[in-house]
């Protein structure tokens, strides 16, 4: 038995394959039946059976951004012979299994682009709140991996271009000083207040649930606190866990980034139909979202562009990237 009171890993320094490559090994995710089918045994919700003491390895599979293809693979079709050459794991289409049970499986190399990215980046946050959420019992993780060094379907969160991937920035604000993060248990919702500061945190939360389509919609301000280096609950309360309602933790101060929790599949969320206008202003670009707007990018065709976020999960209002 791990220290929190369930089976698990209890390693030291470990690689977390288990879940990309859809392992079942002694001691993590052993409940087979919970697993039904090669998709539910890849899915990065089984994170939250690793109790390693420290993760050295994990990740999970996405394209390069689509201009990247393009410059490289001019012409490629989903799993052609040139594409499955350039997706670094065998068989190619291992990562379907993850899509079907997500997203669905995508149709053409657009779709792969657009589907492998958003799973890959609520997997790899997903991973990388759960191990904070830990510490110190878990004391640190590294993902694998950061960059490409050729043009390919691959873990890494920058592509061969230095494109940032949208796993990039998801890691980023998860992997932020102070950081929120939610967690189901039961029909019950928690928040999470993540504190790898050097100083004592103390900041205003305010906690939003409802309905994608902003009805049903409540708010409550509070007050969360961690030592340095812990984690601890700071909120518990309850919202419907269904495919149209989502949980919302932003800081009025700018504390930490926001945090968001869906309650479905992304492929059976009901965001309804978000819009977004974007308008060119000094220093950047201002993104405007009417309505809910998941996983907004904004394409270039010049890969040394640069913004310093380019993922946004925008509900009516803006984001403003310099």
């Amino acid at each position: 038995m791990g220290e929190d009171g369930v089976n698990g890993v209890r390693d030291g320094d470990r690689h977390d394959w288990e879940v990309w490559h859809g392992l079942v090994a002694p001691g993590f995710a052993t409940g087979s039946p919970e697993y039904p089918t090669p998709g539910d045994v890849r899915h990065y919700r089984r994170y939250a059976d690793d109790t390693g003491r420290f993760v050295s390895e994990f990740g999970i599979l996405s394209a390069p951004d689509r201009g990247t293809l393009d410059r490289w693979l001019p012409g490629v079709a989903l799993h052609d012979e040139i594409f499955d050459r350039h997706l670094t794991d065998d068989p190619p289409d291992k990562g379907d299994a993850l899509l079907e049970v997500t997203t669905g499986v995508p149709s053409d190399v657009d779709e792969f682009t657009a589907l492998t990215q958003a799973v890959q980046a609520e997997g790899m946050a997903f991973a990388i709140e759960h191990f904070r959420r830990r510490q110190p019992h878990t004391a640190g993780a590294l993902v694998w991996q950061f960059n490409d060094t050729w043009p390919a379907m691959s873990w890494s969160l920058v592509d061969v271009d230095g494109v940032p991937k949208a796993a990039y920035y998801a890691v980023a604000r998860a992997s932020a000083p102070p950081a929120a993060s939610f967690r189901a248990v039961g029909d019950a919702v928690e928040l999470w207040l993540v504190n790898n500061t050097r100083s004592a945190a103390t900041v205003a939360i305010d906690v939003e649930l409802g309905r994608f389509d902003g009805a049903d919609w409540r708010v409550e301000r509070v007050t969360g606190s961690a030592s340095p280096g812990t984690s601890k609950v700071v909120w518990t309360g309850h919202v419907r866990q269904d495919a149209a309602h989502h949980a919302w933790a932003s800081s009025p101060d700018s504390a930490f980034p926001s945090a968001r929790k869906h309650f479905a599949e992304l492929g059976e969320l009901e965001v309804g139909d978000g819009k977004v206008d974007v308008v060119a202003v000094e220093g950047g670009l201002e993104v405007h979202s009417h309505g809910y707007s998941y996983g907004v990018r904004i394409t270039h065709p010049e890969p040394t562009m640069r913004l310093e976020d380019n993922c946004f999960y925008l509900r009516t209002g803006k984001a403003t990237p310099a």
